[in-house]
């Protein structure tokens, strides 16, 4: 009877020794196989998205632009991603009701007997408070991007510039973009004695006498021939966000409000 249960348990024992060998086997090859599909997974999915902020990043860069003692957070770009970004970002701090400082430059080309012949839109400029967007719309890598029509169609959104209406149509005409609620600070300026109906007051004149800021436009003449560059230079970048600045700022002594939109 000893010997029998000996030999059982010798039985038992080895027995055991199998299943856990195999349950290890088995174990380690399925956490194995698990690991390296999970790593080749993320690896997958991580390399696409990485191209992507890589892209992003290309087509973006920020920039301080400083004016009349305020610091413009200044964001560059022609990416879709981020201009997504930058617009969610504004309007999610106020909720969406924005004023915003609005603007767009374009390339001026002389034609010899023609004189000077304006080409499609290049920029498109938004400001909200000190936090500026310049779009290269021109060089963009999704052109009509719904978030900005959206954006610019808002009712509850109002956006301002001189003789903004020339910006309006450009867009319109250059894009199909429609911006909903404009605001001219040229007639509003006229009626606090800035300018005349013949003599339309300038942004630049209009900052000048309301803000007491001085716009340096020494170089306008050479970079309305070059805002379709894809390399805009710090001048390019300056004048662009201050424009679009400006215009938002001036909303203030003006006493320019979101309230009466349709």
């Amino acid at each position: 009877m000893a010997k029998r249960k000996n030999l059982e348990d010798a039985v038992g024992k080895a027995a055991a020794t199998v299943d856990d060998a195999a349950a290890k086997a088995k174990n380690i090859n399925l956490d194995d196989a698990t690991s390296t599909a999970a790593a080749n997974v993320n690896d997958k999915v991580g390399t696409p998205a990485a191209n992507v902020d890589d892209a992003t990043a290309m087509a973006t860069t920020k920039h301080e632009v400083l004016f009349n003692n305020t610091t413009i957070n200044t964001m560059v770009t022609k990416s879709y991603e981020a201009g997504y970004d930058w617009i969610q970002e504004v309007r999610g701090d106020h909720r969406e009701h924005l004023v915003v400082g609005l603007d767009t430059e374009w390339r001026a080309v002389y034609w010899p007997g023609e004189g000077i012949k304006r080409m499609q839109t290049a920029l498109i400029q938004l400001c909200v408070g000190s936090r500026c967007l310049v779009y290269q719309i021109h060089h963009a890598n999704n052109v009509y991007p719904k978030i900005l029509k959206d954006f610019l169609e808002c009712p509850h959104c109002k956006f301002i510039g001189a003789d903004v209406k020339q910006d309006t149509t450009r867009l319109e005409n250059d894009y199909g973009i429609f911006v909903r609620n404009a605001v001219d600070l040229q007639p509003i300026g006229i009626s606090m004695g800035i300018g005349t109906k013949r003599w339309r007051p300038s942004l630049e004149k209009l900052a000048k006498r309301l803000l007491l800021a001085d716009m340096d436009k020494k170089n306008k003449d050479f970079l309305h021939a070059t805002w379709d560059r894809e390399d805009l230079t710090p001048e390019h970048i300056a004048y662009a966000a201050i424009d679009a600045f400006a215009s938002a700022e001036l909303a203030k002594p003006m006493n320019i409000k979101v309230d009466n939109l349709v």
